[in-house]
């Protein structure tokens, strides 16, 4: 099993990383348009079977950890950059290269 790395690391709200925000902005730099326009192109075009499914695999991924992890994962936004990677890679199988 593996997290999501950028969605379990730090987050702006519950639902958007950080990792998001920044590819948004470097998309919206490199192409010279708005940030509005990166989300719109996105969410419309994006299916939807497919935002869901991501999102179920997150979740069940987030659930099977025990609930001592899971209330870390919370607060994770506490620790800094090398004591979330410690963590992160703890909690993430080996991956494939």
């Amino acid at each position: 099993m593996n997290l999501f790395k950028t969605i379990a690391t730090k987050t702006v709200s519950a639902k958007v990383s950080i990792a998001a925000i920044e590819r948004v902005d470097a998309l919206a730099t490199k192409l010279g348009v708005r940030k509005s326009d990166i989300y719109s192109v996105c969410l419309l075009h994006m299916p939807e079977e497919e935002i869901a499914s991501r999102i179920a695999g997150q979740i069940e991924a987030i659930n099977a950890l025990p609930k001592a992890v899971r209330g870390l994962l919370r607060s994770i936004d506490k620790l800094d950059e090398a004591q979330r990677k410690l963590l992160i890679d703890a909690l993430s199988g080996p991956v494939e290269k």
